[in-house]
């Protein structure tokens, strides 16, 4: 695509309300969790762009410490039943990324 058909679909997305993963809370589950809902969601996005410039070991590892904290560490942003922030989310990530 070129940069006025990009700008173009962008704005598309703009209008129905869908301007990024965090814009915005999504539906009832973001509407109790407040704005913070989509932090995992953007991270994961993260993940799948490393791997698409085949620096797979880093979306792997960012996905392992998504899991790690979700699963072993139970903690979790209000849209996934949990009370942490966004910050806390994050910390808990980069945390398990620093202690491998």
């Amino acid at each position: 695509m070129r940069i006025k058909e990009l700008r173009d679909e962008r704005m598309k997305w703009r209008e129905q309300g869908m301007d990024g993963p965090c814009c915005k809370p999504c539906g009832a589950a973001g509407a109790a969790a407040g704005a913070e809902a989509c932090a995992g969601a953007l991270m994961l996005a993260a993940a799948m762009m490393l791997d698409h410039v085949k620096l797979k070991d880093l979306g792997d590892r960012l996905r392992s410490a998504i899991s790690g904290t979700l699963n072993a560490d139970n903690v979790r942003t209000g849209d996934l039943g949990g009370k942490a922030s966004t910050r806390q989310f994050t910390d808990a990530i980069v945390s398990r990324i620093k202690n491998g």
